[in-house]
């Protein structure tokens, strides 16, 4: 459940990082646990703040009334969350017996934001081709949201221990860190980049760039240009970050 993590390069000390916030079978004293982690915790709060973050700006920006942005997060939350899963589980089968159980098994660990995205695009699309609403300006609407779920969901990776990316070449990379199992620290020496951290702090930047440009935009023009702004950015960035170490 801890997990040892150091940052050689910035700092001295080491921290123990456990995965779990508390235990609600505690609180209630029950003698079974039940684990809540940190990494849920962090997902509900950035589908909370895109979610209020996107509701405003879809009608400020977009002219887009509320009912509609209601409906697309009942929709795509839900069916992004499963898209997540089955991706997930599609790209580790070797890990799963059963892949109708591996599915459901959304509290066993492991989601991938590219299935939810994916899902959660499809689902936008439909959404808006019944209702005949302009999907570039719902999206232009959604994809910042989007961005600020990423910047604060990757917190919950920190918090897995996960999503760091190969330990080859990073050894003098000054944002390199190390990580070990708190039973086993012995392994602290092993250095890897911390790619879900940097891609919280790239997603923070696009978002803050997104909100000040967008204060200038004319809300009858240049439809989806936040969105393949934000698109072509996150790909750019997401590709250099694999390719600086």
């Amino acid at each position: 459940m801890k997990h040892i993590i150091g940052f050689p390069g910035l700092f001295e000390s080491r921290y123990v990082v456990d995965r779990v916030a508390f235990d609600l079978g505690k609180l209630f004293g029950s003698d079974e646990p039940m684990y809540i982690y940190w990494y849920g915790l962090i997902i509900v709060l950035a589908m909370i703040v895109a979610y209020i973050y996107f509701m405003i700006r879809a009608k400020k920006s977009e002219g887009i009334v509320e009912d509609d942005t209601m409906n697309i997060a009942l929709f795509a939350l839900p069916l992004g969350i499963v898209g997540a899963r089955t991706f997930y589980v599609l790209t580790n089968l070797s890990r799963f017996d059963s892949f109708k159980e591996a599915v459901l098994g959304v509290r066993d660990g492991g989601l991938a934001i590219y299935g939810g995205i994916t899902f959660g695009l499809i689902t936008v699309l439909v959404y808006c081709y019944v209702k005949k609403i302009n999907c570039f300006k719902m999206l232009d609407a959604l994809v910042p949201a989007v961005m600020i779920a990423q910047a604060i969901g990757r917190w919950g990776n920190f918090f897995n221990a996960e999503a760091y990316g190969s330990s080859e070449g990073v050894k003098t990379f000054f944002l390199r860190m190390t990580i070990a199992d708190y039973e086993t620290p012995m392994g602290i020496n092993t250095y890897i980049p911390p790619f879900c951290m940097n891609q919280s702090g790239t997603s923070w930047a696009l978002s803050s760039q997104i909100f000040f440009i967008e204060k200038r935009k004319s809300t009858d023009k240049f439809s989806a240009s936040t969105f393949s702004g934000t698109v072509s950015a996150e790909a750019s960035s997401s590709f250099s970050e694999r390719i600086a170490v």
